[in-house]
Formats: structure tokens, sequence, C-alpha cells
């Protein structure tokens, strides 16, 4: 099994930080996935999200299937990972977006390990702010992930996403 810090298997960045209030545009031609948009046990509601127009944006800040959206900002730290191959898919800068870089490491099993309840323990207790806990981005990176073999974390993900 290896362990190793999740920077070091990961690209981390920040959702897309919006220089205003978000306005809700019928047909518009990007989506926005916001905390309401992840549901109770954690996974993504895609159905209903937020469609906006906002010209020049920078392809990177787009999402990719396989994309871990962290939950940088309130009580519940928890991550979901997006499933599905969707278009012009932003997340909002609430959450913190991780991408793995390492073809051995699924991100359903990062996002699965991310959730169990040492590393929220973790997380609680590497919090800042009172009023609205947040977690630096260097809480997330420093969090240490025990990889097991490719056919483990398959197994895994599988049960977890039954």
């Amino acid at each position: 099994m290896k362990v190793v810090a999740l920077s070091k298997i990961a690209e981390i960045k920040s959702g897309y930080q919006f220089r205003e209030q978000i306005k809700p545009i019928e047909n518009g031609s990007i989506n926005i996935i916001q905390m309401k948009d992840v549901n109770q046990n954690n996974t993504l509601n895609l159905g209903k999200l937020t469609k906006i127009d906002i010209k020049n944006i920078d392809k990177r800040y787009f999402l990719k299937k396989g994309d871990i959206l962290f939950k940088s900002k309130g009580y519940n730290n928890s991550s979901t990972i997006l499933l599905d191959e969707i278009n012009n898919v932003l997340a909002h800068s609430h959450f913190f977006i991780i991408r793995i870089t390492d073809n051995k490491i699924l991100p359903e099993y990062v996002s699965w390990f991310l959730n169990q309840k040492s590393i929220q323990t973790y997380f609680k207790s590497n919090c800042a702010g009172t009023s609205l806990p947040m977690i630096h981005k260097k809480v997330l990176e420093d969090v240490i992930i025990k990889i097991p073999e490719l056919e483990v974390q398959e197994k895994i993900a599988k049960i977890h996403y039954l």
C-alpha cells in the first residue's frame, strides 16, 4: 500500500470566483455547481444546475469527468465527484477542485477516502474561522492518503457507489 500526500497525486485549485452575484439565465450556456447541488449522500444533482452566460472564461476553469469537488467552506467538508461528462460546467469558489494526475489512482477512491471519518476529523481540527469554518488549500494538500492496488480501489469505489 502506498501512502502519499494528496498534493503529490493531484492538482488542486479553487472553483471559479464570481465578481458579481450569480444571475440565472434560463437558456444560459454555462452551468454552475453550487453547494446546494450536492445531496446529503455527497452525490451531485446535475439536473437543476443554475445556468448563466459569461463571456471569455478560460477553459481551464471548466470541470471534467473525474474531477473531485471538495467543500472548503461550512461545517460539512465532504467531497463528491463528477461522474458524467458534461460540457460548460464551473464549480463555485466554495469548492476546491481536485484533479488526479496519477493514472494508477481512481478519483472515485480518493473522493471516498476524503469522506472517511478519520479524514473528516482531521478537517474539523484544522479548519479556520468561527462563523463560517473554512479549510485552507494547504490543509487539503497535506492530507495523507493510503492508496491500495488499483483492483482494491475499484472494488471500494464500486461498493461505495452502489
